[in-house]
């Protein structure tokens, strides 16, 4: 940010977040926040939690985020194409309306959330694009369980006593998850 000027940087933020929030939903989810320069988006799932084409429709739209973005430069004067990182978190959580009736917020609040945002920042210390929870990543396994892609890590991460097991990797494994999926050896 201290690199453009701000009417350059006030452009690329609302196309990242207007784009962010098209791909959200073309992938059956919603934004539910904009926070900074990140998106908090959210996918309700029944009760049997995330199914395989769930998991495949949040990979799709991580990998269209990923492509987006670091194609803005393209765009817009910036010094350097533009990265992002990705907390992936499935679980329970509390989704209603948690604000006042003259600023009404309709959200997700929970464990789950707090993970998610807290995955996303472990990928910076870990210097890979993203980080998912266990439960999101064994459901990922049941559409792949040949295919061994995001490697173990244990992160600490700020508001949590102890040690996080989380699976990670790269933008590029996500590509050869769905390149798998899509070739039909979801054996």
């Amino acid at each position: 940010t201290q690199q453009l000027d701000e009417k350059v940087l006030s452009e690329v933020i609302g196309t990242w977040f207007r784009r962010a929030g098209d791909i959200s939903r073309e992938y059956g989810s919603w934004v539910d926040k904009y926070i900074g320069d990140a998106v908090m988006a959210v996918w309700i799932h029944g009760e049997e939690g995330v199914t395989p084409d769930e998991v495949v429709r949040i990979m799709r739209a991580i990998s269209a985020l990923h492509k987006m973005t670091s194609q803005l430069h393209r765009q817009y004067p910036l010094p350097f194409p533009l990265r992002i990182g990705a907390g992936l978190n499935t679980g329970n959580a509390m989704v209603g309306n948690a604000g006042t009736g003259d600023r009404p917020d309709y959200t997700a609040l929970g464990d789950t959330v707090n993970a998610a945002f807290r995955l996303e920042t472990s990928t910076k210390k870990l210097q890979l694009d993203v980080a998912m929870g266990e439960t999101f990543y064994e459901r990922l396994v049941t559409v792949t369980p040949t295919l061994e892609l995001f490697s173990p890590y244990v992160v600490n991460m700020k508001g949590y006593d102890k040690p996080t097991a989380t699976h990670a990797g790269t933008f590029a494994d996500i590509d050869q998850f769905l390149t798998h999926v899509d070739s039909g050896s979801q054996s």
